[in-house]
């Protein structure tokens, strides 16, 4: 039976074609003058399907799911085999198992899988996602017949000319990832994630000459095949790297590639050994978290990155190098539109001084900061301030802390000159005040008299669910909508668990009724 979905779609397309020459020449006996209402009107009384060809149902057969397209096999002879030359596939286990409807899903989602890969007759597959369930552990005899499986899928696939291939495996069910992905020369973007097993041997060959776009999230980085892949791609322009740990010593040499983008993201602290040498000649966005400074090295230096995220934990910084490490990050950031960074990275260059000076980041509008990956950072509101000193041109200012009990320090000097930027910053979003904390107030003081074209600040709260955690909010939400402002077009927005509520609907002269109006309404 066809789906709702479908069958709209299909009606959509009708409509674009209605007024179109061959489609109206397509209806005997009527006037090629007649207008766009006539036509529809006709097609309400034929068979609407039929009026197009085959190679427009199978792009709309491509693009809803796997399991509605192979059912429309039973409406005529014409369609019985139509969705067996679909281009796009996508076998989601969530989303099949409704369908499949029993909890033991294992076996009738390989059934499917096998069923419907058999009887395809495209020469050439656009792109294929598989994604296998969470959760869920083979046996060892599992583990070997849906394995073969998955080997003759993907030879399946892979013989078929790929653009694009995502897999996704479930994190407990190891099933090697077959070699002839890494064969395929078609592919242009690949995407792995989970816990997919790769074993190439050393003598197989890896080449993806095509491939643009390759995004590797496992628990497991392979060294050897990464080095190989990077080789033989040298096409390569967006790349994300991101695991647990990797297994070896080795160099990553990206300094062939013209990469774009560049996501690189270790959890566990198993670096020692690993280096990357990034070319950055066209370089636009590039994340590094949780790596040390020492182990990267730029080269081909340009103007071209404009957006970078560095989270560098404190214990990670290279003792010995520290201050040469540094400074190269420094230079790295120096261009940027949009940066994010934590506050170890922060505290790191607030320390250069004397004859290596952070430079100023003329280019920088938008600044986010937030907490480390690992380790509690140990930062102050004076190392926020600090860096924007260094920022004159910011215009949009982000502070997201997830363990916010470490920024307890206020102690600028007496001399200490307020950062150029607050005259010029319009939005300032600050997640995670503390209730309870004077210190965070003096900041929110500090800005809002300081910063003459500010338009918003936003303020989110998380307290307790108890009728204290609401009361604590209330104090919050008052204090902050009484403390001066220099720019007096300047809306304060206050969320909590409680009370949402703005600066514009706060009336000064009775400032209690106000904010309790607020809350009763919050709370109905």
């Amino acid at each position: 039976m066809l789906t709702k979905n479908f069958i709209e779609l299909v009606d959509r397309l009708l409509v674009m074609e209605a007024g179109s020459r061959p489609l109206e020449d397509g209806f005997n006996g009527m006037n090629r003058e007649g207008n766009k209402r006539q036509i529809l009107e006709s097609t309400d009384k034929i068979d609407r399907l039929s009026l197009l060809p085959d190679a427009i149902l199978v792009d709309i057969l491509s693009v809803i799911p796997i399991e509605s397209a192979a059912a429309t096999s039973i409406l005529s002879r014409r369609w019985q085999y139509l969705w067996t030359q679909v281009t796009h596939l996508v076998f989601d286990l969530y989303h099949l198992q409704s369908s499949i409807g029993c909890y033991n899903w294992t076996e009738p989602f390989f059934r499917i899988v096998d069923h419907i890969l058999l009887q395809l007759t495209a020469s050439k597959i656009h792109s294929f996602c598989l994604k296998f369930p969470y959760g869920s552990t083979f046996t060892n005899d599992m583990q070997e017949s849906y394995g073969d499986s998955f080997e003759s899928w993907m030879s399946t696939i892979c013989g078929r000319h790929p653009q694009r291939i995502e897999v996704t495996a479930s994190f407990g069910s190891y099933i090697p990832l077959p070699i002839c992905v890494f064969e395929c020369r078609s592919v242009v973007e690949l995407t792995l994630r989970g816990a997919l097993v790769i074993a190439v041997p050393d003598c197989a060959p890896v080449c993806l000459p095509n491939l643009k776009k390759f995004s590797c999230h496992l628990d497991v980085l392979a060294i050897d095949l990464l080095t190989r892949l990077f080789k033989s791609s040298l096409l390569l322009e967006e790349l994300t790297i991101t695991g647990h740990y990797i297994e070896g010593v080795c160099c990553f040499d990206l300094s062939a590639l013209n990469l774009k983008r560049l996501v690189v993201e270790i959890v566990e602290e198993t670096l020692k050994g690993i280096k990357f040498v990034i070319n950055l000649a066209k370089l636009e966005i590039i994340s590094l978290k949780a790596l040390t400074v020492d182990s990267v090295h730029f080269v081909e230096h340009s103007s071209a990155l404009n957006s970078a995220e560095i989270c560098i934990e404190s214990g990670l910084f290279g003792e010995d190098d520290y201050v040469r490490n540094t400074v190269e990050l420094a230079k790295l950031i120096s261009n940027v539109k949009s940066l994010c960074l934590n506050i170890s990275t922060i505290s790191a260059l607030n320390d250069l001084d004397g004859d290596n000076p952070q430079p100023p980041l003329e280019n920088l509008t938008d600044l986010s900061i937030k907490s480390g990956m690992v380790n509690a950072d140990n930062g102050s509101w004076n190392d926020v301030l600090l860096f924007l000193r260094c920022s004159p041109n910011l215009q949009a200012l982000d502070i997201a802390f997830e363990t916010h009990t470490d920024m307890i320090t206020w102690a600028l000097p007496p001399d200490f000159a307020p950062p150029l930027c607050l005259t010029r910053l319009k939005r300032i979003k600050i997640k995670d005040l503390r209730v309870d904390e004077d210190d965070d107030i003096k900041m929110m003081a500090y800005i809002l008299s300081n910063s003459v074209a500010l338009e918003v600040l936003s303020v989110y709260v998380s307290v307790t669910t108890t009728m204290d955690g609401m009361w604590d909010e209330y104090k919050l939400c008052e204090t902050l909508f009484h403390l001066d402002r220099s720019s007096l077009t300047c809306e304060i927005q206050f969320f909590g668990q409680h009370i949402t509520s703005s600066s514009k609907g706060f009336n000064n002269t009775i400032p209690h009724c106000q904010i309790f109006r607020l809350v009763n309404l919050v709370i109905s």
